[in-house]
């Protein structure tokens, strides 16, 4: 499977059961739906280096949020307000990875979430980061290569 990153959208994520699903088509601009060796379209917005993806979450609550595409962070991560927004807490005796950041290396707590959705498609048993300076104002955190490298 191939993960592309082709379709652009604005405002909030949709939810995975509301992106639009085209079967039996090789046009990159339309959504796939996924199966073993075919493509995967994934919506997004921006340009360039900074390219947001819409990913759901199911926690306590489920949680429709922005990240940030990054294929150079190896963790998922989000703020603790996302976190919180989630219904997922952070224990004070979690485990704490080191990240590398644009301002240098963090100590971050790590939780683990049972699915995310990306593409209309469930990734079950997510470690996420807890960062803080990983998200903006414009999302909530860092979409890992612990999540996009099971579509490759």
């Amino acid at each position: 499977m191939v993960l592309y990153i082709v379709a652009k959208l604005a405002g909030r994520p949709p939810a995975p059961a509301t992106l639009p699903v085209t079967e039996g088509t090789d046009d990159l601009a339309d959504f796939y739906t996924p199966s073993i060796g075919r493509d995967i379209a994934l919506p997004y917005e921006g340009a360039g280096r900074s390219l947001r993806v819409p990913v759901s979450f199911d926690g306590a609550h489920t949680e429709d949020l922005w990240m940030l595409f990054d294929t150079g962070a190896t963790y998922t991560t989000l703020n603790t307000a996302a976190l919180t927004a989630l219904g997922v807490p952070v224990p004070v005796d979690s485990p704490v990875v080191t990240l590398s950041t644009a301002n240098g290396e963090i100590e971050a707590p790590v939780v683990l979430i049972g699915r995310l959705w990306l593409a209309g498609l469930p990734v079950e048993g997510v470690t996420i980061a807890g960062c803080e300076t990983c998200g903006s104002n414009r999302v909530e955190g860092l979409l890992g290569l612990n999540v996009s490298q099971q579509f490759a």
